[in-house]
């Protein structure tokens, strides 16, 4: 859906951060899902979601401390971001990191989900 939104209109934030999520959690293109999500804030700074992805992508790839600015910045943006249901839009990125890091001594080897505890 965010191709079809992008072919609509390449200037939809949201879209691009949707793509960003698609290629970090699902195809582990860093590189492109970074792309997207810089490109989402470019159009929309003000968003929630292209900080949280970047939170998220920095995590899976060591980068701590810019983890924890872009989730400080997505906190700043919705203190309390909650689903449809009221459920936590969002897992702490301390959580995440030390999830990180403890798997990262267990020789977790290089899936993300299983760095993460997921």
């Amino acid at each position: 859906m965010a191709m079809r939104a992008l072919e609509l209109d390449h200037t939809l934030s949201e879209a691009h951060a949707a793509l960003g999520d698609v290629k970090r959690y699902y195809h582990w293109d860093w590189t492109g899902a970074e792309r997207e999500f810089r490109l989402a804030l470019d159009l929309d700074p003000s968003s929630f979601w292209p900080y949280q992805g970047l939170a998220f992508l920095m995590v899976y790839q060591g980068r701590h401390d810019e983890a924890r600015t872009y989730q400080s910045r997505a906190q700043q943006l919705d203190p309390q971001p909650q689903d449809n249901n009221g459920r936590s839009r969002s897992t702490p990125i301390s959580t995440s990191i030390q999830r990180s890091d403890s798997a990262m001594q267990d020789d977790a080897g290089d899936r993300p989900q299983r760095l993460l505890g997921l």
